[in-house]
């Protein structure tokens, strides 16, 4: 047994939320991935030695999803919940499995062996793994709802080995030559399966796949029976570079970082512009793994005390409330991990073992504030959305964004893409670390708006924020972006006009009618707001206060607006309520801009 029970944590675990996720009966349970929404799959014991596949999420709790079948697993859970697992068949067969995002459970079969198992499976749905063959081999294979399960085959050997793909069906892993070696390989539907060659030595694997495309895994260096082995990145444009000794590539973000570990080194990262960088032990004197990167540059690592660090905040340990050890199998890209706390060291021999989802607790916030432009006749113009961070950060921050055609609650019409807005309709938005070391507090995010002269209401988009990094919360996410409209509706006037009622003793309401007039008829439909506020009258008591939006068609030049008046037996003086207009569109001007009811009182 390694000697760690009385070892220190190397940090505090200040600032995590860390959840029990509970079992299915069982005394143990894993959580083997999560999905950028925070839904969590993994394996669950039920009773003896069986185990079934749940889903978790913060709503629902644990969900068995594996009662079809004596056992089952989960392997990965897209952002469109699908899940793809493994089962263990009433017949002893072992297949994979694939639910879809209602829980459809649909079995994958095999290439023609009674076992095959599920690795991976992308945002398209396509699910990856390996299946014996009829002649006793093991193939990679590649399964759609559409397609089935397809062979990849191999480099002319025997075995083929899948082991991740990205968004675009692009699959690595390792597969057998003709001659007794095994290389890395990247496999996609047009190209088949292709090697991608090694660093001089006999052997090579391809680990994992970002989405540029770009592969990291490892390689021996020279030809030799005694040979070193290598990490690498290999890019498509570029080739193989070799980043140094390392036992294990666990992840490869977008930004081409790499995370890898070896029982020397330990856990670190790589990429170009930084080089090889240690990661830490949560306990001191042993050498932690890691299980991968996001985009945001954290790792999250550890075998018996669970961490997550991104190289600049230092290593924050993730214990699990209840346990002595914590252990992590994934990280999504809000920073939040999943794995499980366990009691005693060698955790599927003694002791419980529970799932656990550990979530960063927020340290500052974000907000996006609207804008809006006057449009041009012709040519463009720039919006710009600002969004701020309440205090600086130490590591980069970044927050998804999304422009859309939808109103929010202004007065106008939709804008449209291609003919009011040309614009990315979604990106990532960066606060990226300066040379002072940190963060600035404020960005924007660029819209640009098309000219045009034709006479129209205001028109408006909106611009929403979702998905912003671990320790970040998000305070305003959904804005208005307003273009307004410079073509006029030349000499068209809008006025309000007065009214008076008498304000009755009991009975029903009254109604008032106010006349809102235009002084000719407009050539396209137009609309103005009313606000019916209090004078010496009060809202609520003597009569309910409204804002309303008044449309004009075309060629109409009068429309009225409902007062409602409660009645009383108070002996008073007469009151009044306030009419005003505002927000007049395609161009029409006010004239008469406020009017007033006036509440007669008949008690003696």
């Amino acid at each position: 047994m390694i000697p760690i029970a009385n070892a220190s944590p190397a940090v505090a675990s200040t600032g995590v939320l860390g959840i029990d996720l509970g079992t299915l009966g069982g005394a143990r349970s894993s959580a083997n991935a999560i999905n950028d929404a925070g839904v969590v799959v993994g394996a669950a014991q039920v009773v003896g030695n069986i185990y079934h596949a749940f889903v978790w999420t913060a709503g629902s709790g644990m969900v068995d999803i594996g009662t079809a079948w004596p056992s089952s697993s989960t392997s990965d859970i897209n952002d469109a919940n699908e899940i793809a697992g493994t089962a263990t068949l009433a017949n002893g067969e072992t297949h994979p499995i694939y639910w879809d995002a209602n829980g459809t459970a649909t079995d994958l079969g095999t290439l023609g062996g009674t076992y095959a198992y599920s690795v991976d499976i992308n945002n398209a749905g396509v699910v990856i793994g390996v299946s014996r063959t009829a002649s006793g081999a093991d193939h990679g294979f590649a399964w759609t709802a559409g397609g089935g399960m397809i062979d990849l085959g191999t480099l002319g050997g025997t075995n083929s080995y899948v082991a991740d793909i990205n968004d675009d069906s692009q699959v690595v892993g390792s597969a057998d030559t003709a001659n007794g070696e095994r290389h890395a390989f990247r496999w996609d539907a047009t190209n088949g399966m292709v090697a991608l060659g090694n660093l001089g030595g006999q052997s090579s694997t391809a680990s994992v796949i970002n989405e540029l495309g770009q592969v990291a895994g490892t390689s021996d260096i020279d030809p030799g029976p005694a040979t070193v082995r290598h990490g690498y990145l290999w890019d498509p444009n570029t080739g193989f570079t070799d980043f140094g000794v390392t036992g294990t590539v666990t992840g490869l973000n977008d930004n081409a970082k790499v995370s890898s570990f070896d029982y020397v080194t330990g856990s670190m990262t790589w990429s170009a512009a930084t080089g090889s960088i240690a990661q830490g032990s949560a306990f001191p004197y042993f050498n932690d793994e890691n299980v991968g990167i996001n985009n945001a540059g954290q790792v999250a690592g550890g075998t018996f005390r669970a961490f997550v660090t991104d190289g600049h905040e230092g290593t924050i340990v993730l214990d699990a409330p209840g346990f002595a050890y914590s252990r992590p199998a994934d990280i999504n890209e809000s920073g939040q991990v999943v794995g499980y706390g366990f009691s005693d060291p060698e955790p599927w021999c003694c002791g419980d073992v529970h799932a656990m989802i550990w979530t960063r607790t927020a340290t500052r916030s974000m907000s996006i504030a609207g804008a809006s432009v006057v449009e041009s006749d012709t040519g463009t113009r720039n919006v710009f959305a600002t969004v701020t961070l309440s205090s600086p950060s130490t590591t980069l921050v970044s927050v998804k964004y999304d422009i859309v055609s939808t109103e929010y609650g202004q007065v106008g019409t939709f804008g449209t893409v291609g003919s009011d807005f040309k614009t990315k309709y979604s990106g990532t938005l960066k606060f990226s670390v300066g040379p002072s070391g940190v963060t600035a507090t404020s960005t924007s995010i660029l819209a640009t708006i098309l000219g045009d002269s034709a006479s129209e209401l205001d028109e408006h988009f909106s611009i929403v924020l979702t998905q912003p990094s671990a320790g970040v919360t998000l305070g305003t996410s959904i804005v208005p972006l307003t273009i307004v409209d410079n073509d006029p509706t030349a000499g068209v006037v809008a006025g309000i006009g007065d009214a008076g009622v008498w304000e009755g003793d009991s009975g029903t309401k009254n109604i008032v009618k106010v006349a809102v007039t235009l002084s000719q008829p407009a050539t396209i439909a137009t609309q103005v707001v009313v606000h019916v506020a209090a004078g010496t009258a009060t809202a609520g008591a003597d009569f309910v206060a409204t804002t309303s939006v008044v449309k004009f068609p075309v060629g109409s030049t009068q429309k009225v607006v409902k007062v409602t008046v409660f009645p009383d037996t108070t002996t008073e003086t007469a009151e009044t309520i306030a009419i005003s207009l505002s927000n007049p569109q395609a161009g029409v001007s006010i004239g008469k801009s406020a009017g007033t009811v006036t509440i007669q009182n008949d008690d003696a």
